[in-house]
């Protein structure tokens, strides 16, 4: 769901498709051209993310990240950029998010190691505004988050991941788009794990309409593009430091795990499951230390259609 275009060759086109394509919420000033990652003050306490859209009708969205640390961190960029794609034309454009709240939460997560902050949880919480203008397109929004670690993960093959990313799609309808508010997590457990020790917790999304909603394990998107255009995937990603980036384009590649490990059972363990109804995730760990990367979709459901679905990405530590 990413690429990234030359400057001049967006400017002309977007002159061709008119003034409303692409325009920034609050008087455009937080749409800008694709530039150099941004970086999160501080990568070490990352635990997990979530990017969604919320439909407010007419032809605006408004865009949120969620992002996870250890409890009482507090050091946080004031903006973050994703990466909008018209799905057709090929065309990318960066927003600024602008952070909205910092949250610290506690009392979730399962029986955990001898850590301070199992069970606790820091959110930080991006967002703007923007109108698509009125023409019928189809959108990707992307994220990502680089580690400068490759070995960092236990699950992961090091020769080929440095990061994830996250995506959603949108599907511009003009005048005629309706209000809908996709299901997203109220908080993220922190998934801090003892060996050998078996567990539960429930991770349900909450949708502010109603709507029903399933969450089913899945495998993280990577930062490569899967684009079968040569040109356009942008694989050759500038990597300053550990923290957020500009992905390539969509759709985008999923991780590679190690032998022994796979989509549905990310960290090798005897039980690892979710219900898809209740959000019941159940797991026994074994006695494997170390950091594993991980995800859910998140779907949401409307007359037996599934109307949008998003990921959420977070690290599992057994220790």
């Amino acid at each position: 769901m990413k690429q990234i275009c030359s400057l001049s060759w967006i400017f002309s086109l977007l002159l061709c498709m008119g003034t409303n394509a692409f325009a920034g919420g609050k008087g455009g000033s937080n749409v800008t051209e694709q530039g150099s990652p941004s970086a999160l003050e501080n990568p070490a306490s990352f635990r997990g993310a979530e990017l969604y859209a919320n439909f407010l009708g007419s032809d605006k969205i408004k865009i949120f990240l969620k992002e996870y640390f250890d409890y009482g961190a507090n050091q946080f960029s004031e903006t973050e950029a994703v990466s909008l794609q018209e799905s057709e034309l090929m065309m990318s454009k960066k927003i600024v998010l602008n952070k909205d709240s910092i949250v610290h939460i506690e009392n979730l997560g399962a029986q955990s190691s001898t850590s301070s902050n199992s069970g606790r949880t820091t959110m930080v919480i991006y967002s703007t505004e923007i109108d698509l203008g009125t023409a019928h397109a189809n959108y990707d929004i992307t994220w990502g988050y680089v580690f400068m670690n490759k070995s960092e993960f236990a699950n992961l093959d090091d020769k080929v991941n440095q990061g994830f990313a996250l995506a959603t799609h949108v599907t511009n309808e003009g005048r005629m788009m309706p209000k809908n508010a996709m299901p997203s997590l109220s908080a993220l457990p922190t998934f801090i794990l003892k060996p050998n020790t078996n567990g539960s917790m429930v991770i349900k999304p909450i949708d502010p309409d109603g709507d029903m909603s399933s969450v089913e394990i899945s495998a993280p998107y990577s930062l490569l593009s899967n684009s079968s255009n040569k040109n356009m995937q942008n694989n050759n990603i500038p990597v300053l430091k550990q923290g957020s980036i500009i992905t390539g384009k969509s759709p985008l590649k999923t991780v590679q795990y190690k032998s022994g490990y796979s989509i549905d059972n990310p960290i090798n363990a005897k039980i690892f499951s979710i219900d898809k109804n209740t959000g019941m995730f159940k797991y026994e760990a074994r006695n494997q230390i170390g950091k594993y990367l991980a995800a859910i979709t998140i779907k949401e459901i409307k007359d037996n259609n599934i109307i949008s679905e998003h990921q959420c990405v977070f690290i599992i530590d057994v220790q």
